[in-house]
């Protein structure tokens, strides 16, 4: 979560978004989460259906462990992905610049 923070700090001011989907925690552990990590950045819940977890999203993404890090181009293809957001600060600062330098075209 760190991380995810420092990334959402560091590009406040950037046309880049986090989106963070939870599906594996109870509705009470997901509150908790949100608050003692000061989540500032857009959070999904899906809840759980009969007790299991809740995650078209998840199995759409074929996520297989957590967190898992998508980076989404501005046309909406995946770019990359991973379990090691640090991993992507390269590829995420270049593609904002990219997304930038397109629009003062």
């Amino acid at each position: 979560m760190p991380h995810l923070q420092e990334l959402v700090e560091r590009h406040q001011d950037d046309p880049f978004v986090i989106l963070a989907v939870n599906f594996r925690d109870s509705e009470q552990e997901f509150r908790q989460g949100m608050e003692s990590f000061n989540v500032t950045w857009p959070t999904i819940y899906q809840g759980s259906e009969g007790g299991q977890p809740a995650n078209p999203i998840g199995k759409l993404f074929q996520v297989r462990g957590f967190p898992t890090y998508f980076l989404i181009g501005p046309d909406g293809k995946i770019l990359g992905s991973g379990h090691d957001g640090a991993a992507y600060d390269k590829k995420i600062a270049e593609l904002v610049k990219e997304i930038k330098e397109s629009a003062r075209q």
